[in-house]
């Protein structure tokens, strides 16, 4: 009699049990499937953009810098006192034949995201003045009334395939029109500044001026990074991203 009641009691936890099992299956299928709302996109990928600048001349040459700075005296210290400017180019603006000459100057943008991404890039200029002084070189900042005239790769009716947007006179960008991104493992490289204009040329300064030129970039992802990172629910030309 006893082995029977235990048998039972066996057969009533293991119903007992399997009862609970699809309880809790049953609780959580009902807590996925009871929330409220559509699809959701989530984006995972990386976002990488970056400049190649070098000079190139009319045969064809190209001059990469194996450095971008510019080493100069500091003023203010001994005449062997010198300080870096990390990521500033000297572009020559007085010789024609310098390798590093204006109508020589070259940019490339390179896209390596892995997404589609919007690029807007930065380029700041400074007129500069340099001297020999007490030994030392000295240099000294110059207003520019105008940024240069270099001959950037901008979208206009003359040049419909253009790839860039001008927007420095608003929040000092040029921006990429189109979402970018690199070709399966290849970068994706796009000229902003391919060549000089064909039918003029640079107007040349004395020797003792040179132009310094930076550059920064910025890359976000397609899917709300314009509005999320730079503020901006439409293309600066007026467009949706």
């Amino acid at each position: 009699m006893k082995n029977e009641i235990n048998k039972k009691s066996l057969i009533a936890m293991i119903c007992v049990f399997l009862l609970t099992i699809s309880c809790m299956v049953y609780a959580s299928y009902s807590y996925l499937t009871a929330q409220d709302g559509g699809p959701m996109e989530f984006i995972v990928g990386d976002v990488e953009a970056n400049l190649s600048i070098y000079f190139e001349d009319e045969s064809g040459n190209k001059y990469t810098l194996e450095s971008t700075d510019v080493e100069i005296e500091y003023v203010g210290t001994s005449p062997s006192g010198t300080f870096t400017k990390s990521g500033v180019i000297k572009v020559n603006i007085s010789d024609r034949n310098a390798k590093q000459f204006a109508e020589n100057f070259r940019v490339d943008l390179n896209i390596n995201s892995n997404v589609p991404t919007y690029v807007r890039i930065a380029a700041y200029e400074q007129l500069t003045l340099t001297y020999q002084s007490g030994g030392a070189t000295r240099e000294v900042a110059v207003v520019q009334t105008e940024l240069t005239d270099f001959n950037y790769n901008f979208k206009s009716i003359s040049n419909p395939d253009g790839k860039f947007y001008d927007n420095r006179s608003v929040d000092g960008f040029i921006y990429c029109t189109e979402q970018v991104q690199k070709n399966g493992d290849q970068t994706l490289t796009i000229p902003l500044i391919s060549d000089y204009y064909s039918d003029r040329s640079f107007g040349t300064r004395d020797e003792k001026y040179s132009l310094q030129i930076g550059f920064i970039v910025e890359a976000v992802q397609y899917l709300d990074g314009a509005q999320n990172n730079w503020g901006l629910e439409k293309a600066p030309w007026g467009e949706d991203w």
